[in-house]
């Protein structure tokens, strides 16, 4: 019984810390949120020298730096960075059910889908959105996409670097997300089916009502 009542404290502080890691991953997501919706390009940051000039990110000079610094590198795919901490605190939370179109996955096995996917995101974005007219500090892409997405163009083609991008970008979402598409085309399918059925039995209801209508009219002026 000692042994017991002694290790519900070290229970109950396992279960505070990890939860307490929850909460640094949602305040880390919403930081990296408004940082980069509030990227500047005038303000003084990593990639940006401007002596005497007065930040306007709404987080500070941390976020300047870090959204500056994020959008050099990656550029738009930047954003993936929100997605992976929301989906850190999802995985944590969240008890997948056996039919559910998402799949567990280990922390090593998320955090090398998302590498993939972040690298393939930019590379793609390079060859892609190169026309895009966007205030970033490089072209959209950032450094990485440039070097990767310049090297694939270069080697199989606009067209093979594309599909092996694209192929690249869905197969680690899964890997990083843990997504089953072949339950998702199924749990689509059966939403859409679901919906025509609903759309079909709404418009009979209509159709009914008014033809019951025209029935009462009718019946009202031979009376």
């Amino acid at each position: 019984m000692a042994e017991a009542s002694s290790d519900l404290p070290s229970n109950k502080l396992f279960v505070l810390l990890r939860e307490s890691r929850w909460l640094l991953f949602v305040a880390g997501a919403i930081y990296f949120t408004v940082a980069l919706f509030g990227y500047q390009p005038t303000d003084p940051a990593w990639s940006v020298s401007a002596s005497g000039a007065v930040t306007q990110n709404p987080c500070g000079v941390l976020g300047a730096y870090l959204s500056d610094l994020l959008f050099y590198v990656f550029g738009f795919s930047a954003w993936w960075w929100v997605l992976f901490m929301l989906q850190r605190v999802w995985a944590g939370y969240h008890r997948l059910r056996t039919d559910s179109i998402f799949c567990k996955r280990t922390l090593w096995v998320s955090v090398a889908g998302f590498v993939v996917l972040l690298l393939s995101s930019s590379a793609l974005e390079t060859i892609r959105l190169y026309t895009l007219k966007v205030a970033l500090p490089l072209a959209p892409g950032g450094m990485l996409g440039a070097v990767l997405g310049n090297g694939l163009v270069h080697l199989l083609g606009f067209t093979g670097a594309t599909l092996l991008l694209l192929t690249l970008l869905a197969t680690s979402f899964s890997v990083f997300s843990g997504l089953s598409w072949l339950r998702f085309v199924d749990w689509l399918g059966a939403l859409l089916e679901a919906f025509y059925a609903w759309a079909r039995l709404t418009w009979q209801i209509r159709q009914d009502r008014r033809i019951g209508a025209e029935a009462m009219i009718k019946r009202e002026v031979v009376v």
